[in-house]
């Protein structure tokens, strides 16, 4: 069959069966650049459930670029808060400001121009050109790839596959309504084609498709076994006055960058703490340790709650703030350190 008739039965399931969300737009024609700017940030490893309530509380912060790009930096990171990935909020800030800068506010439509910014890299770029403009790009996720892996029965692990998948997805890209088909496509895979499970009777492609209504349809993509490193850290609670804790300002370090954190070792390659004297305060471990999975590891987490020290000892070690408990949700923290605030608040009178 002609890719023509691919791409219009995507189109068509589209128009009458795509998802609500606050970023799209009605028609085609009439996508705000900014909502798919930055939901295509905030959806760099993060599901569209996920991203919603944040977006919302995002746009409604800051409702146009300009906005964004005249914030405060801890402001964004502020409101971004709990979605993770915090470098993304960095870039997609710093993005906003070279846009007003140097593009008068205007979303750059040219591939060059936008992976020149911050934090945009082929996909991103790919997808805003389709999404936001129309443009006939080649747009392929996770979900795009289990769609044309199943439909073409793709015997080799998905790993080595993206090359010869993306090749057989740019056939198919339509020349008109590509920001349909794209979201047709990604909608197909988030709600038919799904990893463990596929409703192939619902499916606009089925016609298409190799492995439809049989039970090897789930086996696709093929995945090479994964081995879950864990990795093991130690935070450190420093509790003042029995209603404040001590947080760092992790300036453009590791996974948390220009958050607010708590003191910790052994975990990450970069220290999140470089002062190796905490280590001889006087504290104790909380019973009870829990692990928090990231995307390529699992982390073990221990807590050491030190309520003894002196203001000598802490003497010379920058960028520390103690905060009260009641104003913790006024900073920028990651859900890792609120969930280990969580279980220090549960162990101390308050």
């Amino acid at each position: 069959m002609s890719k023509i008739i691919l791409s219009d039965a995507v189109i068509n399931w589209y128009e009458k069966n795509h998802r609500k969300l606050p970023w799209r737009s009605a028609t085609a024609e009439h996508y705000n650049p900014y909502y798919v700017l930055v939901s295509e940030f905030m959806l760099q490893q993060t599901v569209v459930k996920t991203v919603i309530p944040y977006f919302n509380k995002f746009v409604s912060k800051f409702y146009n670029i300009f906005i964004l790009a005249d914030a405060d930096l801890d402001e964004v990171l502020s409101v971004w808060s709990g979605l993770g990935y915090y470098r993304r909020a960095k870039n997609l800030h710093e993005t906003s400001k070279i846009i007003c800068k140097k593009y008068n506010g205007i979303i750059p439509k040219g591939y060059d121009d936008l992976t020149s910014l911050p934090g945009i890299g082929d996909y991103t770029a790919s997808a805003i050109m389709s999404i936001a403009f129309n443009y006939p790009s080649n747009v392929v996720d996770g979900n795009i790839e289990r769609i044309f892996s199943r439909i073409n029965k793709i015997d080799i692990p998905i790993n080595k596959a993206k090359k010869k998948i993306r090749l057989i997805a740019k056939k198919h890209v339509p020349k008109s309504k590509v920001s349909f088909y794209v979201q047709g496509l990604m909608d197909i895979g988030a709600t038919i084609c799904k990893p463990k499970i596929s409703k192939c009777f619902e499916c606009p492609l089925e016609n298409f498709c190799r492995v439809s209504n049989r039970d090897e349809s789930i086996n696709y993509p093929i995945k090479e076994k994964k081995i879950i490193k864990i990795r093991k850290g130690i935070f450190y609670c420093l509790i003042k006055n029995n209603n404040s804790i001590m947080l760092i300002k992790n300036r453009n370090k590791g996974l948390f960058a220009n958050m607010d954190v708590l003191p910790s070792f052994g975990w990450e390659k970069e220290k999140y703490f470089e002062d190796e004297k905490l280590k001889n305060l006087e504290g104790y471990n909380l019973p009870n340790k829990f692990y928090y999975a990231f995307t390529h590891f699992k982390l073990e987490v221990s807590i050491v709650i030190c309520k003894n020290f002196s203001k000598n000892e802490l003497t010379g070690i920058n960028k520390i703030e103690f905060v009260k408990f009641v104003d913790l949700e006024k900073k920028a923290i990651p859900s890792l350190i609120k969930k280990i605030l969580d279980e220090v608040k549960k162990c101390i009178l308050i």
